[in-house]
């Protein structure tokens, strides 16, 4: 049973939704102990409480968040402040009833890229696999009539729309490339903006009940779609709810929804608590670190809260502590995503590591073969295994050449090769996925950002 305590602070109408007696879906909650591992560093020193910032990345997470529906929050008995930030998150939510959001859309089959460069001229090809985009062929903006129909399934482009910013936030690209599994030559994908929610999370680790007073912020107003760069930050300070708070109690505050730059961003992870659900669905808790440049090029809507510093009784005695700025460098990420399994990938490296294709794509619990030839300039090859699957190299020969025989790459394992321009590799193996994979879901930019993880992991690697 949820219970409500409403407060006026000035301007600032605030609600907390206490989760006290929510059930707890098993199958997607980390346990106490498991999260105690995992957030083992606090942003502040105090030992009465745990600061930390937590990102949700999935939109139909965001949507139970905005229905106050608390078992998506990965931290023990949440107690949520309903804010402006929270009216926003209701806002971008409010039509949707709770589906998976993916940030790719199927548009169109085509014959060939020649085919689809006659059909749509503006589109630019990816030359050399390189850039934003290694994954696709083909890069273009979509048509206004394509936004609106994209629109009817889509909540963030419809928001966009609505708000009348599309031409100045551009909402989507339409990407290229062969679809094996389907044997379509080329067909269309939408590259879309994802949705963040920024959460602050302040655990109360002590043994007796704290009560919260005041948080201090940075806070910039707004009720629409805007640049992060150019938010206007002004000192406004938030009544909270009078409302004790248990030991092991965690406050959960919405600071700031923001929306990624079309295709994501590149992260590398630092660690992760992976947790499988049945079928082809996972939710996993991700440390990870971003680029501050990726922050910049992020939107905001709505208003956007820097917390600064909280202040709390506890005992009948005041304190007051310091909170650490959101750092995309450093934080935590909860996800939840299909399981896609599909081929290995290669990687050619002369001055710096570029992604060309996958391999062995028909080898799905089936032995095949592949072969290519080493192109000018090219020092190393890669066979990385990005994906949720396991590859078996029975034999790998390099001019006829055997040179390797058994390899095994779990997820994450990638295996090099020096190799000379001319040089021709043939292999023979297969890929077995760990679980069901969502074959009909689409994969192109999910694949586009795994790569551009990867590159991003390697992109200090130099071959002399």
């Amino acid at each position: 049973m949820f219970n409500k305590q409403k407060i006026d602070s000035g301007d600032e109408s605030i609600n907390i939704q206490a989760g006290r007696d929510v059930h707890i879906n098993s199958q997607f909650q980390f346990s106490l102990e498991e999260l105690k591992a995992f957030l083992n560093e606090s942003q502040t020193s105090l030992p009465a409480l745990s600061i930390k910032y937590l990102v949700s990345q999935t939109f139909d997470d965001l949507i139970a968040i905005a229905n106050s529906n608390l078992e998506v929050i990965p931290v023990m008995n949440p107690l949520l402040v309903e804010n402006n930030v929270f009216t926003s998150l209701q806002e971008l939510t409010r039509s949707e009833s709770g589906r998976y959001r993916d940030l790719g859309k199927y548009g169109n089959n085509f014959n060939s890229v020649e085919d689809y460069l006659k059909e749509y001229p503006e589109a630019e090809i990816v030359e050399g696999r390189q850039g934003r985009f290694p994954y696709f062929d083909t890069i273009r903006s979509p048509e206004f009539e394509e936004l609106e129909k994209l629109s009817e399934d889509d909540p963030l482009t419809r928001a966009i729309l609505d708000h009348k910013v599309h031409e100045k936030f551009p909402t989507a690209l339409i990407g290229t490339y062969e679809h094996g599994c389907w044997g379509v030559p080329l067909i269309e994908e939408y590259i879309l903006r994802g949705v963040w929610g920024v959460f602050l999370t302040i655990t109360n680790n002590s043994d007796t009940n704290i009560i919260f007073e005041q948080l201090e912020s940075e806070t910039h107003l707004s009720q629409t779609f805007e640049s992060t760069s150019k938010a206007t930050l002004k000192s406004l300070a938030y009544t909270l709810p009078r409302a004790p708070i248990k030991p092991n109690e965690t406050v959960v505050i919405p600071v700031s929804i923001l929306i990624t730059p079309i295709g994501g961003i590149t992260t590398n992870e630092i660690s992760r608590i992976p947790k499988f659900a049945d079928g082809e669905w996972f939710r996993e808790l991700s440390h990870q670190s971003g680029s501050p440049d990726d922050l910049e090029e992020m939107l905001s809507f709505g208003t956007l809260i820097a917390p600064k510093s909280i202040s709390f009784q506890s005992q009948n005695k005041k304190h007051s502590v310091d909170i650490h700025d959101f750092d995309i460098t450093n934080m935590y990420t909860i996800n939840r995503a299909w399981q896609c399994g599909s081929c290995p990938h290669l990687f050619f490296t002369s001055d710096q590591a570029v992604y060309i294709r996958e391999l062995l794509p028909d080898g799905q619990n089936t032995t095949v073969s592949d072969s290519f030839t080493v192109p000018e300039n090219v020092k190393q090859f890669t066979i990385a295994e990005l994906e949720d699957e396991t590859t078996y190299i029975d034999s790998l020969y390099i001019n006829d050449v055997l040179t390797a025989k058994s390899l095994k790459l779990d997820t994450g394992d990638s295996v090099s090769f020096f190799v000379s321009s001319g040089d021709t590799v043939r292999l023979q193996g297969r890929y077995l996925t760990h679980r069901d994979s969502a074959s009909d879901a689409p994969f192109g930019t999910y694949r586009n950002s795994l790569i551009n993880d990867y590159l991003n992991s390697n992109r200090d690697l130099r071959i002399n």
